[in-house]
């Protein structure tokens, strides 16, 4: 809490003087002179003393305020609503009402009224209050101190304005206890309630976003008629699509593939056709019907998107692959039936590396054929067994960052790995219900942290594993459920951004003010490299369990308070945080490919 004096109204000492000597009867020039200056030397010293009254009672008014601005802010505001600090009881308190003070034989009735305050953006007092920019953390103080002297009663008053100025901070600067901390706490230690791919044991002291799992997962979920997409942990995230031939129906949803702008492409197998949403499932456009023209189908299967946009379709009954582009226009074709170089017998799906090479899942010859871009054939391999490197039914081949090529082996129930030349590298999976095992895999696809996912088609879930083929998490059953399965198919991921996906969110702290405290501001300090950013969101109750509405700078729940970068301060909106005694955060992390922001302390400024 801080004071000043602004101003002091009163009548000034010429005009007292003037006033006290209306009526008097001068008996002379002499002797009038000695009675003004007698009366001015009386009222120049009860002047002292009713300032020094006034001066006395707003120290202990500010006193007051200090310990507990609710001493202050919780009173009747107005002229009109006397209050005055009691002193007799040996402890200050602030009653209702005038006190009567008598200081060398004069009465004195010293009292103090309250005002709210309001500021203008630049954060200056208004001349006039404006309950619309209220400033909770100030309050306006007039003192008052009158007495009696010969008839008439002079009073000097002084403004003060009082600010909460007890400032404590809440300081945290290590998060390595972990999460499952709700709270509240009194003082500040190194865990907190909950994370979202968010690391806090890596560095020590230190938060930062964990974007190898930032992934979203789109699943045909064919005998539903639906396309499902989940994060990549397998928590439900949206569904669209029923049986039937209209846009954005399905009769047999096969393969799934998305482009650089995040738009998702399906093959609607027994409508012969291929169709186009954004992320969220609206649709775009549509093309192909039944044929064996170019840009019609015989129950498309696979697809694969290459740098540029262009679209791989693995035409089942036409043993073909043709190419589109985004917009569904036909660009070539390859293959015809048979077991030569560059033909087919059923494809069943198809990939593309980073090098625009494209890679055909050729199931009825129990091979991989890669052929480049433009469907000339570069190599081949597999033939039918149990061995290593043979296949029966190869049903799904996908891609990661290094050009590995993974197959999904159908008839075998097992993952293979190659390199890009049809080396074996390793496999993983047998035939069963476990971690690991498979009925009949259908499609597979990698992250951009090289994590595998596969369809597991009679099984009815989706399984994720490491690089190296080590199970990291599975889910779905059977059933038409969100997050159910009806023999899902093909599956693809896209990257999904850190914001609303990185978040930490804090304890309950307790600042222990009965009447609730005022926060003023929030800072973090740590490293933010170029397009990164870290924001926060703030909760504040009188109730240790609540509710918690975060809010940001704007006052909503879709605001944040984003300071321009580490050790600069934004302030926190007093509208939405005054006079509350339990506060906590919410941190969200912004990441820019690799790089990612670090926090080492959040700081936040609060006042008794």
């Amino acid at each position: 809490m801080s004071w000043d004096r602004n101003s002091v109204r009163g009548q000034s000492l010429i005009e007292l003087v003037v006033a006290l000597g209306v009526g008097v009867t001068m008996l002379g020039v002499a002797s009038g002179a000695l009675f003004l200056v007698l009366r001015s030397s009386q009222l120049s010293q009860q002047y002292e003393i009713a300032s020094s009254l006034i001066n006395s009672m707003a120290d202990n008014v500010a006193a007051l305020g200090g310990k507990n601005w609710q001493n202050l802010y919780g009173l009747n505001k107005g002229s009109a609503n006397h209050y005055y600090v009691a002193t007799s009881t040996g402890q200050l308190a602030i009653e209702s009402g005038d006190q009567q003070t008598n200081v060398n034989n004069n009465v004195y009735t010293v009292y103090f009224y309250i005002e709210n305050v309001s500021r203008n953006a630049s954060g200056n007092i208004e001349s006039v209050y404006n309950a619309l920019n209220d400033d909770p953390s100030t309050q306006k103080i007039t003192g008052a101190a009158s007495w009696s002297i010969s008839g008439s009663s002079p009073i000097v008053t002084s403004e003060v304005y009082l600010t909460r100025w007890p400032n404590e901070v809440f300081r945290q600067t290590d998060w390595s206890g972990g999460a499952g901390q709700e709270g509240p706490i009194t003082s500040v230690n190194n865990k907190f309630t909950s994370q979202t791919n968010v690391d806090f044991t890596t560095t020590s002291g230190s938060i930062t976003p964990v974007t190898n799992n930032l992934v979203n997962i789109y699943v045909a979920d064919r005998d539903n008629d639906r396309v499902q997409k989940f994060d990549g942990f397998g928590i439900f995230v949206t569904k669209w699509g029923t049986n039937g031939t209209g846009n954005g129906q399905f009769k047999k949803p096969y393969g799934v593939a998305i482009d650089s702008l995040n738009n998702v492409y399906v093959t609607d197998k027994d409508n012969d056709r291929v169709q186009k949403f954004d992320s969220s499932g609206n649709f775009l456009l549509k093309w192909g019907t039944s044929g064996n023209d170019p840009g019609e189908f015989g129950h498309p299967q696979g697809i694969a998107i290459d740098s540029a946009n262009n679209i791989y379709i693995a035409d089942l009954d036409n043993d073909r692959i043709q190419k589109f582009n985004s917009s569904g226009n036909f660009l070539l074709e390859w293959g015809s039936n048979g077991s030569s170089d560059g033909k087919f017998k059923k494809p069943q799906d198809v990939a593309v590396d980073s090098a625009n090479n494209v890679y055909v899942a050729d199931r009825d010859n129990d091979r991989v054929q890669k052929f480049d871009s433009s469907g000339n054939f570069l190599l081949k391999w597999g033939t039918n067994g149990t061995g290593n490197g043979q296949f029966k039914f190869p049903q799904g081949v996908g891609v990661d960052n290094l050009n590995n090529i993974f197959v999904a082996d159908l008839g075998n129930d097992r993952i293979q790995k190659f390199d890009s030349n049809g080396n074996f590298l390793l496999k993983w999976g047998t035939n069963g219900t476990g971690n690991g095992q498979f009925n009949k895999p259908q499609s597979v696809t990698a992250d951009q942290a090289n994590n595998i996912y596969v369809s597991d088609g009679d099984n009815d879930r989706v399984q994720k594993f490491d690089g190296f083929g080590i199970f990291v998490t599975k889910w779905g059953t059977n059933g038409t459920g969100n997050g159910q399965f009806k023999h899902p198919q093909g599956l693809e991921y896209i990257p999904a951004s850190c914001d609303s996906n990185c978040i930490l969110i804090s304890s309950v702290f307790d600042t222990g003010v009965s009447g609730g405290a005022a926060l003023n501001s929030i800072m973090w300090q740590g490293n933010q490299p170029s397009g990164t950013a870290v924001k926060f969101q703030i909760a504040s109750s009188n109730s240790s369990s609540g509710p918690w509405n975060y809010l940001g700078s704007d006052g909503s729940g879709a605001g944040y308070y984003a300071p321009a970068g580490p050790n600069v301060q934004a302030k926190v909106r007093s509208a939405d945080h005054n006079n509350k005694r339990y506060f906590r955060y919410k941190a969200f992390f912004d990441a820019a490919g690799a790089s990612l922001p670090r926090v080492d302390d959040v700081i936040i400024n609060w006042s008794r």
